[in-house]
C-alpha cells in the first residue's frame, strides 16, 4: 500500500513539474519569445546562431558568476562584474540554431575565448532587443503596486546596504537613462560615470586558460 502511495505521490510531483514548464513555455509564447531569435555574426555573416530568452534559474546563474568574480569593492570593480554577468548571460541564452536547447560553447570561457569582442557585444545587444518587452505591464504589475514599491523604497536605509544588495542597486541605477531618472546623482553614483560610454571604457576580459 505504501509502495503504491509513494508511486501516486511521485506521479503528482512529476506532473506539477510538466504542468509549471508547459505553463511557463505558453507564457513566453504569447509574448512571442518562444521561438529563438537566430542572429549572424558580425564578424562572419556566414555563421549563425540562437538566442533564447533565460528561466529565472539562469539568470541567478549569471548573477552569481558576477558576485563571485573577484573584483574591487568600486566603479571598476562593478563595471567588471556587470561585463561577466553579460557574458555569462550570453553563454545561457547562446544555443546551436538546429537545436536551441544545446548551448553552442561548454563554459564562459570557452565563448570569451573564442568569439571576438565585436561579436560579444553585439549578440548581448540582440539579446536584450529580445527581452526588452518586459515592463511591470506584463508581469502583471498594477499602479497601486508600483506605487507601494515605491513607499518601501523610502523606508531603506541606504547607508547600512553592502555587498550584494548595493551593487544590485547600482547595476539598477546604471541601467537608467537621464530620462528615466530625471535627477542627477552625486558623484560615484552619476549614470553617466556608472555607464560605460564606448567599448574602450568596458574592462578586457583576461581568461586564465591554464
Amino acid at each position: 500500500m505504501t509502495d503504491v502511495a509513494d508511486t501516486t505521490m511521485s506521479e503528482v510531483i512529476v506532473s506539477a513539474r510538466e504542468a509549471i514548464k508547459q505553463d511557463g513555455r505558453l507564457r513566453r509564447m504569447r509574448l512571442g519569445q518562444d521561438a529563438p531569435e537566430f542572429v549572424n555574426l558580425i564578424t562572419n555573416p556566414e555563421i549563425r546562431v540562437a538566442l533564447v530568452p533565460l528561466t529565472e534559474a539562469e539568470y541567478h546563474i549569471g548573477l552569481k558568476a558576477a558576485m563571485d568574480l573577484p573584483a574591487p569593492d568600486n566603479q571598476t570593480g562593478m563595471i567588471y562584474r556587470d561585463r561577466w554577468q553579460q557574458v555569462t548571460d550570453l553563454w545561457n541564452a547562446l544555443r546551436e540554431p538546429h537545436n536551441p536547447n544545446q548551448r553552442v560553447y561548454e563554459s564562459v570561457e570557452q565563448m570569451v575565448a573564442a568569439l571576438e569582442h565585436t561579436d560579444i557585444n553585439y549578440l548581448s545587444d540582440m539579446y536584450l532587443r529580445m527581452v526588452e518587452d518586459s515592463s511591470p505591464a506584463l508581469d502583471g504589475v498594477t499602479e497601486e503596486q508600483i506605487e507601494e514599491l515605491k513607499k518601501a523604497c523610502l523606508t531603506i536605509d541606504w547607508s547600512v546596504l553592502s555587498g550584494r544588495a548595493w551593487w544590485h542597486l547600482k547595476a539598477f541605477l546604471s541601467s537608467l537613462t537621464p530620462e528615466q531618472l530625471q535627477v542627477k546623482l552625486p558623484g560615484s553614483l552619476s549614470t553617466q560615470n556608472l555607464t560605460p560610454t564606448n567599448e574602450s571604457s568596458e574592462p578586457t576580459l583576461d581568461v586564465d586558460r591554464s
